[in-house]
């Protein structure tokens, strides 16, 4: 029987360093099927970024005009910053039959599955939160002071993880890829997700089964 896969909308989530980036670029590229939405955002660039493909980078103003059209599924002032998810960039990756990964904070997280409750929403972060603070000194791109920032919303951010469906690890890259792999499909299988009437044609069970003489 071919099975009717539904396109699933994820939220990944977690605290500044635990890689969530770098998973999801990492696992796109291996799924063409799944789309990662590019995050619009006020704030400056980080050396290496690019307008376009790592952020939408927009000033303030031209923000606030974007939340008065609509323009985003989800908004939120982060660490000082806004940021939002592209509702059109959304709309057309679900219209194209592909699986939304959207990488946003907890707020935004939470505002989607608002909006989409069956979104499943997944929190990575490290098993040892300590190394979070070697990751940001060691990618270079984030002030002092916007590493402190960073640092002290760690523990509200985890003290939130009973709000999300599940969590994930990221200590060893290739492994949170493929469990991240593993997540998402069985989201897919989950049996509430289905008619199970029609999947399994019940209508018509029992002359399938009918043991003649």
């Amino acid at each position: 029987m071919a099975l009717d896969k539904p396109r699933l909308t994820v939220v990944v989530s977690g605290p500044s360093g635990a890689g969530k980036s770098t998973l999801c670029e990492r696992f796109v590229d291996a799924h063409p099927t799944a789309e990662l939405i590019i995050t619009t955002t006020t704030r400056e660039a980080r050396r290496g970024e690019q307008d376009g493909i790592d952020y939408h980078f927009v000033t303030e103003e031209a923000f606030k005009k974007g939340i008065e059209r609509g323009d985003f599924l989800e908004h939120a002032l982060v660490h000082g910053n806004y940021y939002g998810s592209p509702r059109k960039a959304v709309d057309e990756a679900r219209q194209a039959g592909r699986d939304v990964i959207l990488e946003i904070d907890i707020q935004g997280g939470l505002a989607v599955k608002s909006r989409i409750p069956d979104a499943l929403l997944i929190f990575v972060t490290p098993s040892d939160v300590s190394v979070l603070k070697q990751r940001l000194l060691g990618r270079g791109t984030d002030s002092a002071e916007s590493i402190a920032r960073r640092l002290s919303n760690v523990k509200r951010e985890l003290e939130r993880i009973s709000e999300y469906n599940v969590f994930l690890f990221n200590d060893e890259l290739d492994a949170a890829v493929r469990m991240l792999g593993c997540l998402i499909e069985a989201e897919r299988h989950r049996i509430a997700r289905y008619d199970t009437a029609r999947l399994f044609n019940l209508a018509a069970l029992d002359s399938v089964l009918q043991c003649t003489q």
